[in-house]
């Protein structure tokens, strides 16, 4: 553990801070000094009742005031770079999120599309394909879809009238 890590522990547990790396890696970049500077400062203010609030008009808490009190003292660039992997790893998070979300929203279109549908061997032979989630119904003919469906597979009713709109004997070579 190196210097910078043993005095982020402690300033992080006098703080009552869970994010301790935020506080190590300001030791890093501002120095040891500074901080306990702004540690200072932040437990005067405490002893004296004065409380800095959120914009909200919540009570920060005794970290929230430190990192407060150290935004006001070092440039914006520095504060920046203090939060950058914080900021990285909200980023992840949120992308990670918005994925799960989309994923679930496809898999909620694809359940519905998938429920019962016809395969299409083109030997003349059908297959019905049943989702798992739902019991085989004795009536697959009487089955149509109710969304939009991929053409290759179309419920049993919908094929029959594609099949009656469009057949090959009722033409001959002659007539193309």
């Amino acid at each position: 553990m190196t210097p910078a890590q043993r005095v982020g522990r402690e300033i992080a547990r006098v703080l009552g801070e869970r994010k301790i790396h935020l506080v190590t890696r300001t030791i890093e970049l501002i120095g040891e000094r500074l901080t306990r500077s702004v540690l200072a400062e932040t437990l005067q203010m405490e002893k004296e009742g004065n409380t800095l609030k959120t914009v909200t008009g919540r009570e920060r808490t005794l970290g929230g005031a430190f990192f407060t009190l150290l935004k006001e003292r070092v440039t914006k660039e520095k504060y920046k770079e203090i939060y950058a992997l914080e900021e990285e790893q909200k980023k992840k998070a949120r992308k990670n999120k918005e994925r799960a979300a989309r994923i679930k929203r496809e898999n909620e279109l694809i359940g519905g599309l998938t429920t019962m549908m016809t395969l299409d061997g083109g030997d003349g032979n059908d297959e019905t394909k049943t989702d798992a989630n739902e019991p085989k119904d004795d009536q697959d003919d009487e089955y149509v879809c109710d969304v939009p469906c991929n053409p290759r597979f179309l419920a049993l009713k919908e094929r029959d009238a594609a099949d009656e709109e469009f057949n090959d004997a009722d033409y001959e070579m002659n007539d193309i």
